[in-house]
């Protein structure tokens, strides 16, 4: 979206009129459709949610195995999140975790903990948020 749009007036018609129409097809969540700078932050703070989540649930012993179509990066039980090369691997770990505990959830008759669906749009700004954390450093 166009970022040079003011934001105070984005927020104003988020909350006057709802998300708009059909979010869901490129934003993790309906806030982040209120404004370029809100779809950042969410993207961001969504990444980190992924991650930090794949690390408790490492801390705890849980394990997903992520499957990839690249040989070079067979894993069998277990990696080191910090370290997946891009947002794809990240997310083959992530996905089998939230459907389980979402199951849970549903079995003891509770809402989705995690009731987001990532589109392709979505996964391509993990991706970019993913890049930014993994970029290059300059001495």
């Amino acid at each position: 979206g166009d970022e040079r749009q003011d934001y105070a007036a984005a927020l104003q018609r988020h909350y006057a009129q709802g998300p708009v129409t059909g979010w869901e097809q490129s934003f993790v969540s309906a806030y982040a459709a209120s404004h370029p700078w809100e779809d950042f932050a969410e993207t961001w703070a969504h990444y980190f949610h992924i991650v930090d989540a794949l690390d408790t649930a490492d801390a705890f012993g849980l394990r997903t195995r992520p499957e990839t179509e690249l040989p070079r990066l067979a894993l069998t039980t277990t990696f080191d999140i910090y370290r997946a090369i891009d947002a794809r691997v990240l997310l083959d770990a992530w996905v089998p975790l939230p459907v389980a505990v979402n199951s849970l959830n549903r079995s003891m008759g509770q809402r989705d903990l995690y009731p987001f669906v990532l589109s392709a749009p979505v996964l391509d700004k993990l991706q970019y948020v993913h890049d930014l954390i993994h970029a290059p450093r300059s001495a």
